[in-house]
């Protein structure tokens, strides 16, 4: 199916789409822009954990400008200029790919942090993760490139009706996957069930030697632990995995099917929300910034009542 035909058989879908893409990508540059400069501006949330959290915001805002927004405007239109279009593809899928490698490096940082408490106060610091983020921005935007050129290469006419070409476009786009969605995935389900079984193990062996009080507190903090496990590989799960299985049965049946490219148009916004809700979930289990955020936020209701008054 072409670009025109699913305009013309899904005109509000079309219409719909477009206007809660801009939408959504401008709410995420507003408030990712606010909350960069909000914990900037606080000396004592520059921490390396906080930083990493900027690095995230920023990623999503980059994400936001070069794949929400252009694909909000520019869905199932024709670009002629090709230098414009490999550009945004790139930088786009880039920036997704960086975002969910933040999830990684915020899962990694936080194992540290509980398990190595030592070595994370001499290893994890501002300018480390700095580099880090860095270091991924170029490793992720060089592979893209080269990701782009490859499936360009399967995806020429002869591709089209060469099985084999086919098979191979399939297994890069399959590849490609694995390395933006099944990666992260893996490593936050890993870490998090090893940071749940570490929590658990302390808490067996010294349960017998707190009072009963404590023994409650410690259960309190088990179950915090497992929402806070389940609430971000949910959160995750559920935004990136609908596009990605749909986007592959999409490409395997060569767009045949009119409902496939309505479901996949729809599952992008479950990707397009992970930009907002990612972030927002990282902030929320940041103890330090929701203490700010909640003494800026009563000060400004006082401001406001003050002026009304």
């Amino acid at each position: 199916m072409n670009n025109a035909t699913i305009s013309q058989d899904f005109p509000i879908l079309m219409i719909t789409f477009r206007t809660i893409a801009l939408a959504m990508g401008i709410t995420i540059v507003i408030s990712n822009v606010f909350l960069i400069i909000f914990i900037l501006l606080h000396h004592t949330l520059r921490t390396p954990s906080n930083v990493a959290i900027c690095s995230l915001l920023f990623a999503s805002i980059m994400m936001s400008l070069t794949f929400i927004i252009p694909v909000g405007i520019f869905r199932h239109s024709e670009i002629k200029n090709s230098t414009v279009c490999t550009a945004f593809y790139t930088l786009g899928l880039g920036s997704c790919v960086v975002v969910n490698c933040h999830v990684c490096l915020l899962c990694i940082e936080q194992y540290f942090y509980i398990i190595h408490p030592f070595r994370y106060s001499r290893l994890i610091t501002n300018k480390f993760v700095i580099i880090s983020t860095i270091a991924i921005w170029i490793i992720i935007i060089s592979l893209m490139f080269f990701i782009r050129w490859l499936l360009n290469h399967l995806a020429c006419p002869d591709g089209l009706t060469d099985p084999q070409k086919k098979h191979d476009y399939l297994i890069s786009m399959a590849t490609f996957g694995g390395i933006m969605i099944g990666f992260p995935l893996l490593t936050m389900i890993v870490t998090y069930i090893r940071l749940y079984c570490f929590i658990l193990d302390l808490a067996n062996r010294i349960d017998s030697e707190i009072s009963r009080f404590n023994r409650d507190v410690v259960s309190c903090n088990k179950r915090k632990v497992t929402k806070k496990m389940l609430l971000l590989v949910g959160t995750f799960a559920l935004c990136w995995l609908p596009f990605f299985l749909l986007t592959m049965l999409n490409l395997t049946f060569d767009g045949r099917f009119p409902f496939l490219n309505a479901l996949q148009s729809l599952s992008m916004f479950t990707a397009f929300m992970y930009a907002l809700i990612g972030p927002l979930c990282h902030i929320y289990y940041n103890r330090d910034i929701m203490i700010k955020l909640k003494k800026w936020s009563k000060k400004q209701c006082m401001v406001c009542r003050q002026i009304h008054d």
